[in-house]
């Protein structure tokens, strides 16, 4: 098990080094410099800001620069942000992204996991056909049309919760519900067809053959095994809803790394956008990986293969 785990932080390490490399000369590539605007600047002062952010330098040494540093954890200053450092900005942005992000798939996972059992429990009743259909259309939905409706029927038609900006736990409930309703029907709709899969195993047979009850036989057996698929899920799940609150952070005015992405990336501003970059790309590859060795200790049978496989 500690063999494996260290392949994969191994792996983790190189896929965020070739992240880094190919964000940092796709910004260089592509037209345009982070100092255009729309009135010229001078030649001087082009200049100057190139030298005072090292874009003078070769091309390779501004690489092999920023490698060093990104390993410190040191993005240098903002371009658009003067005097503030991209770590200390990320700093502040990460509590409101992470707090959105976590709590949706806190969310997602108490509501989508007890009505995907209670369905699968029950095939075909009235409550499973309404759940499918409820899935299906919440599915269908883009987060920014959901969080639209939401606005107006709670914040301006009823004035319940407020519409906009992070203040007490009133403006949190919008952003949550309108981030957490996508994944919540995908999990419901999982755990239900993986429920429904296991329930015709020998295991769950022998399990009410015994003398369990319903309840006991689903919660305490079927579902235990069918949590494999939901495992593999949430581990991307985690990184899109950390994507995802660019378009909710946006909506609702909240001061979230998905508004710095957007500016930084209008503005050019390379550290910026580096820094979010591998951010997200450590989110990711941190979520897959913490879901990975999570397999071990739901199905035994995969960490004896794995030990057996060294």
């Amino acid at each position: 098990m500690a063999l494996l785990f260290l392949r994969k932080i191994a792996t983790l390490v190189a896929t965020l080094i070739f992240l880094a490399t190919l964000t940092f000369f796709l910004l260089r590539i592509l037209p345009g410099g982070p100092f255009d605007r729309e009135r010229p600047m001078g030649e001087s002062a082009r200049a100057e800001l190139s030298a005072r952010y090292e874009l003078d330098r070769p091309v390779l040494a501004q690489y092999g620069s920023y490698l060093g540093k990104a390993a410190r954890l040191d993005f240098g200053p903002s371009y658009l942000r003067d005097g503030e450092s991209v770590r200390d900005i990320l700093a502040e942005g990460i509590p409101v992204t992470a707090f959105l992000a976590l709590g949706a798939l806190i969310l997602a996972l108490g509501i989508g996991l007890p009505l995907g059992v209670t369905a699968a429990a029950s095939p075909g009743s009235g409550f499973d056909r309404a759940l499918r259909l409820c899935a299906v259309s919440a599915l269908s939905l883009p987060s920014f049309l959901t969080g639209a409706v939401l606005l107006y029927a709670f914040s301006l038609r009823l004035e319940i919760f407020p519409a906009a900006f992070w203040g007490g736990g009133a403006h949190r409930v919008l952003p949550l519900i309108t981030l957490s309703l996508l994944p919540m029907a995908q999990i419901a709709r999982l755990v239900r067809a993986s429920v429904l899969e296991n329930t015709s195993a020998d295991y769950v047979r022998t399990a009410r053959a015994k003398g369990l009850s319903e309840s006991s036989v689903l919660w305490s057996h079927a579902l235990r095994n069918s949590l494999l698929p939901l495992l593999t899920y949430l581990g991307p799940l985690l990184a899109n809803l950390f994507a995802g609150t660019l378009v909710v952070e946006t909506l609702f005015a909240l001061p979230g790394l998905g508004s710095l992405f957007v500016s930084s990336v209008s503005g050019r501003d390379y550290p910026m956008v580096m820094g979010l970059t591998l951010l997200y790309g450590a989110i990711l590859v941190a979520a897959n990986l913490a879901a990975e060795i999570s397999y071990g200790f739901v199905d035994p049978r995969l960490r004896l293969s794995n030990e057996a496989a060294r």
